[in-house]
């Protein structure tokens, strides 16, 4: 510890935030992490220095006790973010007598002079190049591989503390790096407080919304196919609607999901929103009645808490990590077979005694969930990295 005070710093300015289903999970984390570690009781020994571009400031909570330092603004690119990650962040920790630098991807300096917490939010990468490896072709995807993959052992092998945002995830780390396992923690993200909105809709068609990032392993395009089984069976006017909501990251994929829906018999019940920055979950769910998560790979799953604390029944598809986050209140299905997917949610449309049960208990599945808590257990592990 350099001086009286534990000095932390927090840096954010790697991050592109409002590029995901909500806004994207990892700039929630680290706004919701913020506020919360903001209202802890005053620790007094400690102090905070979050780092963010100028971009950013505007879209971070107010910053109460934490200080802000806005560092120059600096462009997208594997370029500038090795100048920034490799160079001037480690000269940052150096001047501002940092004690424990707290970075929210695997990305960490080669060198620092403080002490390294890293949360790690899932192994997407890892999933992508197993699961949908692409083109290896360039030389410019070869280097991205092996630098992040060089990273990632990187911060395993140094790191003080690793964070990771589930069970599921921190024992995927455990065997992918077991020389780590004595400093990986578990700490979940916290949830939005319950705030259900008023349900059923009277005369409303009934609803679905997906809400995720346009990217292939989310799934959108198996929502899809489970509900054009599901429009297809009911032969009434009772017809249910689908909306989709998400930042269009993978372009390719987002025009393919389109033409889809373009040429589908369901097509004039199906509605891809106009993605805002700027809206809440209320806004964002304020048509729905139940919401849809058919990921392939997650490391938390924080829609299933959103959908939940809004009184929303979810069907999402059952990798470990959503049945950890989603408990007994949601409703699990095989996301590769529409037909299964597709009765699950004719069931949430006509049983309303389910329908009742799944939104009461998800109400309360999120009280498992808080941020007060995540921030009082980081900032135990900020303690823990400072003493190693």
């Amino acid at each position: 510890m350099k001086g009286d005070n534990l000095r932390v710093a927090i840096d954010l300015a790697p991050m592109r935030p409002g590029k995901g289903g909500t806004g994207s999970g990892i700039w929630t984390y680290a706004c919701e992490l913020l506020q919360a570690l903001d209202t802890l009781p005053d620790a007094g020994d400690m102090e905070i220095l979050c780092l963010v571009r100028p971009e950013q400031r505007p879209l971070l909570p107010d910053p109460g006790r934490t200080d802000i330092l806005e560092v120059p603004e600096f462009p997208p690119g594997i370029l500038p973010r090795l100048d920034w990650v490799h160079r001037r962040l480690p000269r940052i920790c150096r001047n501002e007598r940092i004690d424990v630098l707290h970075k929210l991807a695997t990305e960490v300096p080669w060198r620092s002079p403080a002490a390294g917490v890293t949360t790690v939010h899932d192994f997407f990468y890892r999933f992508l190049f197993r699961e949908m490896p692409p083109p290896l072709t360039h030389l410019r995807e070869r280097l991205n591989r092996a630098y992040f993959d060089l990273m990632e052992r990187r911060c395993f092998a140094t790191g003080a503390r690793i964070i990771t945002v589930s069970e599921a995830v921190a024992e995927e780390a455990r065997t992918l790096f077991p020389k780590a396992a004595d400093r990986i923690r578990t700490v979940p993200h916290g949830a939005p407080a319950p705030d259900p909105l008023p349900r059923p809709r009277e005369g409303a068609p009934f609803t679905f919304i997906c809400v995720a990032k346009f990217m292939p392993y989310k799934g959108q395009d198996k929502v899809l196919r489970a509900f054009e089984h599901l429009h297809q069976s009911i032969t009434g006017p009772d017809k249910p609607r689908l909306l989709f909501r998400g930042f269009e990251n993978d372009r390719d994929y987002y025009d393919q999901l389109r033409r889809r829906i373009e040429s589908s018999r369901a097509r004039e019940d199906i509605e891809i929103l106009g993605y805002q920055a700027d809206a809440g979950i209320r806004e964002i769910y304020a048509e729905s009645d139940a919401a849809l998560l058919f990921s392939a790979c997650e490391g938390f799953g924080l829609p299933v808490l959103e959908a939940q604390s809004l009184g929303l029944p979810m069907i999402c598809s059952g990798l470990p990590v959503l049945r950890e986050v989603g408990g007994a209140a949601a409703v699990y299905v095989d996301h590769n077979d529409p037909a299964v997917a597709a009765a699950e949610m004719e069931r949430l449309m006509t049983d309303p005694a389910h329908y009742r049960r799944i939104r009461e208990t998800g109400l309360e599945n999120v009280k498992r969930f808080s941020w007060a808590q995540a921030a009082e257990r980081t900032r135990a592990i900020y303690r823990q990295a400072a003493a190693s």
